[in-house]
């Protein structure tokens, strides 16, 4: 602001003045905190810190006048000034006299206008006005005073005499007022005379006043670039160090070229800097000793920065819409990517946000999903401690009512084995009060675990196969997700080094963000959640074949996904510049030359330049100068000094300078990674070799190589971890992890294995020794292949699996090549258990491997079974399940179950009609209190029949009646099992599609899901409710029922991790909501995030039927996009996924020639109906699915329309009589799904045969059932058709009222494709 030209500013102080006015309101707001406190400033201390506050507040407030000074001086624009003085500002120009501070008046007590003195607006006003009075002020000149005073350019070189005038002028202005009348420092110059006519070469008397020139020379040549004179002046007033240097640098000639002023600008500049940095530059926090570099200040990052935060603010927008955000950032090691993001978590923090954070480390790789679970663990115990307050307690309420809420007890159960502090939230949960023999008492809480789980989930916890533990698991940490957070309370989720996460660790993220348990199992009513899941990651360690990259790429082509990436390379000149200064609490202009030359060798690598500058300190090259109160360096030694290769070079010599001992401690410490817990040390520690090692890390904690975080032991940086980590012998590092790891197992025992996380601590260190030479006795041997086999089997309980494979491998490596023969029954439990933990990573070929080791050293097919289902299942969820439907007809002879080659249609009547006539013989009550099957033979062949039969179904389905009547026979002739509810529902399937006895079919469908509820086998309930939903209950009960069923089936198993039925019932609800005219855009939806979850996991047994369809919902709604071009590069469109599997896949085939046909008849292309109804109907007749019912609808329709369009040719009336006899039939067991459709038809066939009264009839009639039953798209379809008959009667009016009637019909559905076919022109 210029006040000068602006007239308001009536009032003006003369700047000394304006001084005193500072200091007196200082002063008196010091003076009323103390008496607000109840203190004296006679108490001990408190007057001096009453002085050292007062010096503080009142420089910070000069130094702020002394910029808009600057300023004024640097920003003059006009040729006339406010006095109308012209241009040629003169040295003496600028002193204390010349200058006056204008200031505004609004208040009543307004002075008149003019100069004035502190002591009249003292009198005057309170101190909140003189506060405002402040705060309002800019500098101006007063009268001319001596010469022409007028513009200066900020950015020419001035002579030295302006800058020494300026200097003298700040001496006077921040000088207490006590000591105002002390003389400026003299240096030889005459302040009568004109400066400037002094001779250049004349070197003035006391200039070199206890200077050191600058010479060659090393680190004893250190320069001293001050005047005792001012410095000692202003040093006696404890002034900062900072204002002392700037003014003595003003008032000084000979500075060095590159810490000498130059301009205006650079005055601007130090004072800007000085007031932005108060702590450092005027508190002088740290002011010595120690160079330091602040970890919550970032230095160069600003583009980085407004990046991050821009990603995170628009996370709360978009968590509206249901997407997700991604923020990864990418750099070398030590670039600054953790502390971007780490300072960004206390602003975050202060606004709302729920920040958590958990790190990976390269030598606790085995156990890196564990570490994202931790960071919830840590969270939920961080509010446990803060139940002690009324806020904290309130908050912890919250959270805890919202997580009941959204995940019921099970689940509760389920996430307490990764995150343990839940057992303290949820106690109600994990205390039980059950009977025993002595009376009722509470059971401690692992058992109302198990206990709880058993209850709740299933009567028998080992038969949920671990695939679906893991998916289990997943869902419920989405829940978890969901119920903490919100767009008013987002989560962000701070993961560090992700270039050392396993893949289950980025299966668990990917499981969310990607919405893989899709909107269709969602509540309608949810609220949407916000959460944020930042990463780093080195960039130099992750090529092209990382499997973080892999993940990378599917959040980039996600729907669900916003991808905010970030590469940190090094900072620029001029955040290296800030960031020396504010290391050293020196301005940039004395640091310049020096940040210069530290840039040009880290490249800007923050951790480069901090341990750059540490090295210097420790080699002498740069010392904290109590005299001077500052840095001083060397600065020709450190441009000429070489620069190692990388700062993991700078971190090895930091830590070879440390004592033997301390490096011996050190090194333990890194065995156990980046961090080590106390209590861990604790047990080592017990024994002489390693005894002391606790003390010492105690000892160097201040040291910069490790710190103290809570229990745990944490070294200052990766790289420092690496340093010290590599330092150890080669030879030497396996005996040393042996060492360790022989301490922390001798007490753990196989048969009672831990929970802890010490017991894997303890393992690691055993596995990392990995030379045989440590491995020589055989029952160690075995001890330590039983302990990896425990540590496998409990990570694969916990949905580790990839980490279980590591531990597995291990302990099949301690059993050697003659594991087999020392000790067959381990090993056979290792390589189940690694058979098993490769399926669920999806390593198909480890599957074979593991499995096929089995065979060879196994010839009793009883012992090797486990490993053959295993096996089966790998095949058939992996996209081969024609070598699964192989391998499973194998096994089931070896277990003594054949079948035919070949199945003919006189076979299965035969079957079918044999099970009906067993059955009819066997009451409800009699299938109910039926022994249970204890033949575990028989146990096998059931569990694969079941397992197989989803495949038999796409390619082979006529074995399916054969299968389910098998597992009844053996059901009611050798006991009932958990698995035979299948058995019964196949066979009630058949009966309904192949026998066509819909009420028999119907009723052991029910009987089915009462052998579930006999054996309490809730986790089969979802599988139970998909089939029945998808096969039987749409022929009797409502289609929109059964659709809602079978989301409903969806969202039960998707929560106990049953992922093939979560796809095969997500597929079939998608089908339903089509076929019973439920809105598009909801489908749309429903379908796209269904695509999404199939792609995410590997489902692609379902994915091309339901590609079909949602073009078909695309190709309805007007979308342009064509889904097989967006996921698929070799199948571009339905037309190649015929040709692909026509010969192996009939069911999928049809299911695509379905979506073509459906689509075909909305738009009323007939032709193309009985066309591709012909094709559909070569792979055969059967009437096993909703679409076999609808095809014959749809062929009836097409039939009477080329009846009445192609010649009357008999063959086509033929065909929709047939169709329509068959909808009769059916709307016999079920009005509501069949009576508009054969109502149509029959509508359809007295159009084509010429009765027009009855024709018109019967449209009503549908018409009026299918707007009463729901089917939307229906009523229109029959609107439409009754148009066409109305224009074919010639009744205009009618036609046109019945088409505008099924044009409002297609737009409430959300067929806008639809209606913009050519028929509806000008119409819409």
């Amino acid at each position: 602001m210029n006040a000068n030209n602006d007239l308001s500013f009536h009032h003006c102080m003369p700047l000394k003045e304006w001084s005193l006015l500072i200091y007196n309101r200082e002063k008196a707001q010091i003076q009323q905190t103390l008496e607000d406190e109840q203190s004296s400033d006679s108490e001990i201390g408190v007057r001096f810190q009453i002085e050292k506050t007062l010096r503080q507040r009142c420089v910070w407030a000069i130094a702020h006048i002394a910029q808009k000074l600057v300023n004024f001086l640097a920003q003059r624009e006009d040729d006339v000034m406010y006095d109308s003085v012209p241009t040629n500002l003169q040295p003496n120009d600028i002193s204390m006299e010349n200058f006056v501070v204008r200031f505004k008046l609004n208040d009543v007590k307004s002075l008149e206008p003019g100069p004035h003195s502190a002591a009249e607006v003292i009198e005057r006003f309170s101190q909140d006005e003189i506060s405002e009075i402040l705060d309002n002020g800019v500098v101006s000149f007063s009268s001319p005073v001596g010469g022409q005073r007028g513009r200066i350019n900020s950015h020419e070189r001035l002579e030295s005499v302006y800058f020494r005038r300026l200097g003298e002028l700040f001496f006077n202005l921040f000088l207490p007022p006590f000591a105002r009348n002390a003389p400026v420092p003299s240096d030889g110059v005459d302040n009568e005379q004109n400066d400037h006519e002094q001779p250049d070469d004349e070197e003035k008397p006391g200039a070199d006043k206890g200077r050191r020139k600058y010479t060659p020379g090393g680190a004893n040549k250190l320069v001293k670039l001050s005047t005792f004179g001012v410095l000692d002046n202003l040093q006696e007033h404890f002034l900062p160090t900072s204002i002392c240097r700037l003014v003595a640098d003003l008032m000084e000639e000979g500075l060095h070229a590159h810490d000498s002023f130059q301009t205006l600008q650079d005055v601007q500049l130090e004072l800007n800097q000085i007031t932005e940095n108060t702590n450092r530059l005027i508190c002088e926090e740290n002011s010595c000793k120690n160079i330091n570099f602040r970890d919550d200040l970032t230095f160069g990052r600003s583009n980085e920065i407004s990046t991050l935060l821009n990603a995170i603010v628009a996370s709360q927008v978009q968590s509206r819409l249901f997407l997700n955000s991604v923020i990864l950032i990418g750099g070398e090691p030590g670039s600054g990517k953790s502390h971007l993001l780490q300072n960004m978590q206390e602003p975050l923090s202060r606004n709302g946000w729920l920040c958590l954070k958990c790190k990976f480390d390269i030598l606790s790789r085995n156990l890196s999903s564990s570490t994202v679970f931790s960071a919830f663990d840590e969270f939920f115990q961080s509010l446990s401690r803060m139940r002690s307050t009324s806020e904290g307690a309130e908050a912890l309420q919250e959270l805890v009512l919202l997580i009941e809420h959204q995940i019921p007890a099970a689940g509760i159960a389920t996430l307490s084995q990764v995150i343990p502090s839940f057992r303290s939230l949820f106690p109600d949960v994990f205390r039980r009060v059950v009977p025993n023999d002595d009376g009722d008492e509470e059971i401690e809480e692992d058992e109302g675990i198990m206990l709880l789980q058993h209850s709740i989930d299933h009567s028998e916890e080992d038969s949920i196969p671990a695939d679906t533990i893991k998916h289990r698991l997943h869902y419920f940490f989405e829940r978890l997700i969901h119920a903490i957070s919100s767009p008013e309370r987002p989560v962000l989720l701070f993961l560090d080094d992700l270039q050392w996460a396993d893949n289950a660790s980025l299966d668990l993220i990917s499981s969310f963000v990607m919405k893989s348990h899709f909107n269709v199992m969602e509540d309608e009513n949810m609220h949407p959640h916000c959460f944020v899941v930042a990463g780093t990651y080195r960039s130099n360690e992750v090529d092209d074949d990382h499997l973080l990259l892999a993940h990378i790429r599917d959040f980039m082509s996600a729907d669900t996904v916003r991808l905010t990436h970030i590469n940190v390379s090094g900072v620029d000149g001029e955040g290296t510049k800030a960031m020396i200064s504010y290391a050293l609490q020196l301005p940039i202009r004395l640091t310049r030359e020096l940040s210069e030359i530290v840039h040009a060798k880290t490249l800007g690598n923050p951790l480069f330049i901090k341990e750059f500058l540490n090295s210097l300190q420790a080699e002498g090259l740069m010392y904290y100068s109590q005299k001077e109160k500052r840095w001083l360096w060397d600065i020709e030694s450190i441009s000429t000094r070489p620069v190692d290769d990388d700062v993991a070079a700078i971190m090895t010599r930091k830590v070879l300078r440390m004592p033997p001992d301390v490096l011996y401690a050190l090194t333990v410490a890194a065995c156990f990674g980046r961090r080590v817990d106390e209590n861990i040390l604790k047990v080592l520690c017990s024994s002489d070799q390693f005894g002391g090692v606790i003390e010492i890390l105690q000892r160097v904690e201040t040291d910069g190589i490790i710190q103290r975080q809570g229990t745990y032991f944490v070294f200052a940086h990766d790289l420092v971890h690496q340093a010290v980590y590599d330092l150890i012998d080669v030879d030497e590092v396996g005996e040393l992890h042996y060492n360790i790891g022989v301490q922390l197992v001798k007490d753990i025992s196989p048969s009672n294995f831990p929970t802890g996380k010490e017991s894997f601590v303890a393992i690691d260190q055993i596995n990392k020794a990995s030379s045989s030479v440590y491995f020589t006795d055989l029952s160690f041997r075995n001890h330590l292949a039983t302990l990896n086999l425990k540590a496998g089997e409990r990570l694969i309980e916990t949905a580790e699996s990839s980490s279980a494979l590591v531990y597995l491998q291990h302990g099949i490596r301690h059993l050697g090549r003659d594991g087999w023969e020392e000790n067959y029954e381990l090993c056979l439990k290792l390589y189940e258990s690694a058979c098993q933990a490769c399926y669920l990573n999806g390593f198909v070929n480890r599957v074979v491997f593991y499995a096929e080791e089995i065979d060879k050293h196994t010839t009793d097919f009883m012992r090797r079974v486990k490993a053959v289902w295993i096996l089966i299942q790998t095949l058939g969820s992996s996209g081969k399940p024609e070598m699964a439907i192989e391998k499973a007809f194998s096994a089931l002879r070896e277990l003594g179950e054949e079948f035919p080659e070949g199945v003919t249609e006189a076979d299965i009547f035969s079957t079918l009609s044999s099970t009906k006539a067993l059955l009819s013989t066997y009451t409800i009550e009699m299938i109910l209190n039926a022994p249970k099957l204890r033949d575990e033979r028989k146990q096998w062949a059931i569990k694969i029949m079941d397992n197989i039969s989803p495949f038999l179904f796409q390619i082979n389905p006529v074995y399916l009646p054969i299968f389910g009547c098998r597992t009844v026979h053996i059901s009611l002739s050798h006991g009932f099992c958990r698995d035979s509810w299948f058995g019964f529902l196949s066979y009630a399937h058949s009966v309904v599609s192949i026998l066509a006895d819909i009420d028999e079919g119907y009723r052991w469908a029910k009987i089915a899901g009462f052998i579930i509820d006999r054996f309490n086998a809730k986790s089969l309930l979802p599988r139970f409710k998909c089939v029945i939903n998808g096969g039987v209950n749409f022929w009797k009960e409502p289609l929109q029922s059964t659709a809602s069923a079978l989301t409903e089936s969806s969202k039960e198993a998707i929560a106990i991790g049953d992922v093939e039925y979560v796809m095969y019932g997500s597929s079939l609800s998608c089908v339903q909501n089509l076929l019973c005219g439920n809105k598009l855009s909801t489908l749309e939806k429903d379908i796209a995030v269904t695509v999404s979850g199939m792609v995410r996991m590997n489902q692609a047994y379902f994915l091309f039927s339901q590609l079909s369809l949602q073009k078909a919902v695309y190709t309805l709604t007007g979308i342009k996009n064509d889904p097989f071009e967006i996921k698929f590069a070799s199948m571009k469109n339905e037309t190649d996924v015929i040709s692909a599997f026509s010969a192996t896949r009939p069911f999928l085939v049809q299911g695509v020639y379905f979506n073509i046909i459906f689509t075909a008849v909305l738009f009323r292309r007939f032709d193309e109906v009985s066309e591709v109804a012909e094709k559909y109907l070569s792979f055969g007749q059967q009437k096993s699915r909703l679409q076999d019912l609808f095809l014959v609808f749809f062929q009836g329709l097409a039939a009477f329309h080329m009846f009445r369009h192609q010649g009357r040719d008999a063959k086509w009336l033929r065909i929709g009589e047939s169709s329509m006899r068959q909808l009769q039939l059916w709307a016999g067991h079920s009005t509501w799904n069949f009576d508009n459709k054969f109502f149509l038809l029959e509508a359809e066939s007295h159009f084509s045969k010429g009765e027009y009264d009855h024709a018109e009839m019967k449209y009503l009639s549908a018409i009026k059932s299918a707007r009463t039953h729901r089917f939307l798209h229906e009523e229109g379809l029959s609107l439409e058709l009754l148009s066409s008959f109305y224009e074919a009667c010639e009744r205009e009016d009618d036609q046109r009222n019945h088409l505008s009637r099924a044009i409002q019909c297609y737009k409430e559905w959300g067929a806008l494709g639809l209606l913009n076919d050519s028929r509806f022109a000008g119409l819409v």
